[in-house]
This record gives structure tokens, C-alpha cells and sequence, in this order.
């Protein structure tokens, strides 16, 4: 598996500081808070997919920060995994929000292929 440093997170909120002074390294620079995923070493057996999960604490908050906007290279599709039942209330617009567990698709494009595959 290469990585090159790479984790997989999902954007929360993109922001920027509007500090009182001007000068200041931080003032201005765009930022986004994201919720981190942890990846698996191996690749599941007859998809070559990785599987990522939500990074959640001992309580089970999910784990997020704070990173430049220019620290993002590149979209990831996920794929949630259903199980043997799909959840009722996860649709399109919230999938991301009711699974915790998830495919990495390395075969969305050229780019994540080369980053992931």
C-alpha cells in the first residue's frame, strides 16, 4: 500500500481567521475543519478496496481537526458498507453521517488510482 502520507477525512467547514492583526502567519489563510477516517492495511479479498472507518475516540466521539485548505490534494469516493441490511433512514444526502464503516474506491479515477490503488 503507498500513502505518502495521505488520510482520508470528510470537510465539515471551510473558514477563515479574521485576526485583529493583519500580519499575523494565520490571518486570512483558509481553513477546514474535517472528521478524520482510519484506514486498513489490507485491501478486502475480490474488490482490492480498502476499508476505512470513522476515527472515533474511547467514547466514541468522532475525531476531527484543523488543516489548511491547501493540505486537501484530492476527493475520495466512499462507498458505505451496508451490511446484510440497509439502514432505513440512510439515503443520498446523509450516507456519510449513518455508516461508520466504508469502502475506499481506488478505481473513481487516474489520480486516486495512482494514490491508492
Amino acid at each position: 500500500m503507498r500513502t505518502l502520507g495521505h488520510r482520508v477525512c470528510q470537510v465539515r467547514l471551510i473558514f477563515r481567521l479574521h485576526l485583529g492583526n493583519a500580519r499575523h502567519p494565520m490571518h486570512q489563510v483558509p481553513l477546514v475543519y474535517v472528521h478524520w477516517f482510519s484506514r486498513s492495511r489490507e485491501k478486502e479479498k475480490g474488490i482490492n478496496m480498502y476499508t476505512v472507518r470513522r476515527h472515533l475516540d474511547d467514547t466514541g466521539k468522532q475525531l476531527g481537526g484543523v488543516i489548511k485548505l491547501t493540505s486537501l490534494n484530492n476527493r475520495a469516493q466512499l462507498i458505505p458498507k451496508f451490511g446484510k441490511i440497509v439502514k432505513p433512514m440512510a439515503n443520498r444526502h446523509n450516507s456519510l453521517d449513518v455508516y461508520n464503516s466504508f469502502y475506499l474506491n481506488p478505481f473513481a479515477d487516474l489520480e486516486t488510482y495512482s494514490t491508492i490503488g
